[in-house]
This record gives structure tokens, sequence and C-alpha cells, in this order.
């Protein structure tokens, strides 16, 4: 026998449901002030649970699992999630639900899950994982609604993701470079995506009155609701970008949106150009969000403090960071180690091509140069490597 109870939440005025199942005690919305029908709704989910547990027929099991879906993403867009985010839920439930042919929540099942992902050769470990953790989002949605007895894939593992921590690579700075070469008008998008780690969305929503170029330091407001969070981000934007977009600001107009990311064909096209594979051995692949990777790899790389490094890239954790936005195949490993100087502790030898060898060793450093990019930060080229935008925007960073 499950115990029930509704009580009132003063917040709201709304009443909620309380029952035991399976030793648990749950908590769900009943969407009414009126004791009696969250009374009647409260036995309902119970008793369905309940049929669920003993493998029954259930009142919410009768139900197609699109229809839990619609209601599961529309708690989601209620509770004003990132629109983006909603879309991935649908899209990665769906496909599910679909070719595993499960059409009631009594279809779902690990083993037919586990059969289904044995399949997805074309898919790395983290995307499967993706899956997996949108599947046990809506089971446990489904939980504490009332409309599901218990999580069937709680049991199930995520793969192991052998190597790397991410599927996607960042950019190196000769690269970034090279992409700029052939961006023509897409140059600028990319330049603000690499210095400040925007994401796409966030670009695509900001508008000619999100920029603040004449304060002092010039920057961007980020909205609430742009934002993957849900926090409003003012971000400081380089000195060398400021002149740039404020052209572009003053052609868009008032209200307008003064950027819109390329699509990926568009991307792609321009990689392409550069003459930059989109795909690694490691099945890393290159994507707008790798930009995002190659601010943080370059911050790690000048040195940044870990906690200036997290706040330029707007995480709450440091680790987040380190240990999933940086590329450690792209750090400049090699430069730093030649800072460590140990020559004169070490024998001297002579003979022919020593010099030119211990100079190359040593020059590396030398033959870098800073590309100032305003805010106390820096690309490093090497001889040869200059982002001249001039052509495109009538300036010039500083080599």
């Amino acid at each position: 026998m499950m115990l029930r109870h509704v009580y009132r939440k003063s917040s709201t005025g709304e009443y909620w449901g309380k029952f035991r199942q399976s030793g648990r005690v749950r908590q769900v919305p009943l969407g009414t002030r009126d004791r009696q029908i969250a009374r009647r709704k409260l036995d309902q989910l119970a008793e369905g649970c309940e049929a669920e547990q003993l493998g029954l027929p259930g009142r919410s099991a009768g139900l197609l699992l699109v229809n839990h879906l619609a209601d599961f993403l529309a708690s989601k867009r209620g509770l004003r999630r990132d629109s983006m985010y909603v879309y991935n839920l649908e899209h990665s439930l769906s496909r599910l639900f679909r070719e595993c042919g499960w059409m009631r929540l009594g279809d779902l099942a690990a083993p037919r899950f586990e059969a289904w992902r044995a399949g997805q050769s074309a898919l790395n470990p983290k995307t499967i994982n993706d899956y997996l953790a949108a599947l046990r989002h809506f089971c446990r949605w489904c939980m504490d609604q009332g409309r599901l007895g218990r999580d069937p894939f709680s049991k199930v593992s995520p793969l192991r993701r052998e190597g790397v921590d991410s599927s996607v690579r960042a950019l190196s700075r000769a690269e970034f470079g090279d992409l700029l070469g052939v961006a023509e008008d897409r140059a600028l998008v990319y330049l603000l995506a690499a210095v400040t780690g925007l994401r796409r969305s966030e670009i695509n929503a900001l508008r000619v009155g999100d920029f603040h170029l004449s304060d002092l330091p010039p920057h961007v407001l980020v909205r609430a609701s742009t934002t993957k969070d849900g926090r409003m981000i003012r971000l400081e934007l380089p000195g060398d970008l400021v002149s740039p977009l404020r052209a572009q600001v003053e052609r868009c107009g008032m209200g307008g949106a003064p950027f819109a990311c390329p699509s990926m064909r568009i991307f792609r096209r321009d990689l392409a150009a550069a003459g930059i594979a989109d795909g690694d051995s490691a099945g890393r692949r290159v994507v707008f969000h790798s930009l995002r990777h190659s601010c943080s790899t370059w911050l790690a790389d000048m040195g940044v403090p870990p906690a200036v490094h997290a706040a330029l890239m707007r995480h709450r954790d440091p680790r987040l960071s380190l240990k999933v936005y940086t590329d450690p195949a792209r750090l400049e490993k090699s430069s730093w180690l030649n800072r460590l100087d140990f020559s004169h502790h070490l024998p001297r030898v002579s003979g022919p091509g020593v010099a030119s060898a211990d100079a190359a060793g040593r020059g590396r450093e030398v033959a870098q140069k800073p590309v100032d990019i305003g805010g106390g930060r820096d690309l490093t080229l090497g001889d040869g490597d200059c982002l001249d935008l001039a052509n495109n925007w009538g300036t010039r960073i500083r080599t």
C-alpha cells in the first residue's frame, strides 16, 4: 500500500502530491489549486506507478511516447531552457524512439538501447553518451511526474572515451591565420568567436545595442536570454577589434543583428580553401565550436592563470576549461621547454652543424612574434604569419 498526501505550496498556491513507491518518496506538481482535484490526480498517478511496478498497464502507459515527449519538451521550454538545448533533446529522443521501435513507456528497455548503440559505428563515444544522457533525463522526468515507476536505463554504463576528452579539436595559431586569410567578409565573425569564446547561438543573437564600443574598456553585453547558463555576460573586447566592430555595427543600423555565423557548409568550404582538414586520426572534427576550443587552448598556452582562464571562458569550474576545452595536441610545448635554459650545465660540443642546430632550437621562441589582441592577451605567430586584415576592415593587427 502506497502512502499518499497532497499539500499546498505557499509560494504558488498550487497543490503538490507526495507518495511512496518502492521505498522512495516521490513529490510531483499537480497543477491545481483545488484540493479535491489534486487528490484525484495524485490517486491516478500513484495507481499508474503501482500498476507498472506490478507489470500491469497503468494509465500513463497507455499514452504514446510522443505525447510524453511533447510534455517533457514543454516543461523545458517553461523553464526557459536554451532553444538549441531543447532542439537537441527532441532530435535525440525522437531518433531513439523511432530506431529502437519504442511506442509507449512500457517499451523502454536497456537491451534494445544497447543493441542500437552497438550498431552506431559512425557515431563517436561522446555523441552516443549524449543520447544515453538525454534518454535518462527523460526517464527521470517521467518518474518525477509519476508516469514511470523506475529508470530502465539506470544500469547502462556510458561508453569509455579513450585518448581525448573532446570530439572537437582546436586550431593552431597558424591554421587560424590561414582561415582568416581566405574567409573574406566572414573573417570578422571568426575572429570575434576565437578571441572571445562566444558560441554560435550567442553571436547570432547579438544586436547593435549590445555593443558598447565607446566605453572604457569597450565591451559587449551578452543577454541572459541568449547564454547557455542563463546569465548576462559582460565581455571586454580586444582593442584591435573595436574599429572593425564599430564599422560593422554602423553598417547594420539600430536594432539590427551585426553578425550571422556562416553555415557549416560555408565553414567547411573555408577550411578546405585554407588547407585545413576537418577531422583528424582520433576522430575529432573541426566545427564552428572549435574556435571556442581554440581560444581556450591559446589562453592555456600563454600561461594564463586558471582562474582568469575560466573567467574568460565563462566556466564556473576551471577544470572544465583545462580538461575539455584545451587541446593538448595544439599546445606549443616545445617553446615552453626551450625556456628551461640549462646550457651552462651542459658540456660544450663543437663540430659542423652543431651551432646552427643549437641556434635553431633556442631561436624558436625568438622567431615567434606576439600579436597584440588587447585586454592583456596576445596570439603568437611564427615567422611569415601575419594577421593582416587591412584589406577587409581597414585596420591591422600589430605584429
